[in-house]
């Protein structure tokens, strides 16, 4: 967050959201491997960086980088898909809410790596 706001960045949601996907696709690649899926965003930006595969802007290159540490072995077929926040199933939980996804069954909280820093970070159990 300081490196994204040096300079006198305030708003950095967009960057958050692209790097909320970044650290899914790496964190799932294996399950995701040779599946077709959906990756819902409520962000635009997020949305456009991601299906370009590239930015104009340095911040949003580096993190879409992290995506070319998924190598070969582990092929995606991957659709994206622009939903308001409402209708993003990706939402509630974003906001530390489970309740809403509850109908789909047991739920797995699971501790990613930082796919840029390759360090361990810790998720909150939301039960």
């Amino acid at each position: 967050m300081q490196a994204w706001q040096a300079g006198g960045r305030t708003h950095v949601i967009g960057l958050v959201e692209l790097y909320a996907a970044v650290v899914g696709l790496n964190t799932w690649k294996e399950s995701f491997c040779n599946d077709r899926f959906i990756l819902f965003t409520d962000s635009w930006p997020a949305y456009d960086v991601i299906v370009k595969g590239t930015s104009s802007v340095k911040d949003w290159r580096n993190v879409l980088l992290a995506l070319e540490t998924i190598d070969e072995s582990h092929p995606m077929h991957l659709w994206m898909a622009r939903v308001p926040s409402s209708s993003n199933p990706a939402d509630p939980p974003s906001r530390g809410s489970i309740s809403e996804i509850a109908f789909l069954g047991k739920i797995n909280v699971i501790d990613p790596v930082c796919p840029i820093s390759k360090t361990q970070m810790r998720s909150y159990d939301m039960r």
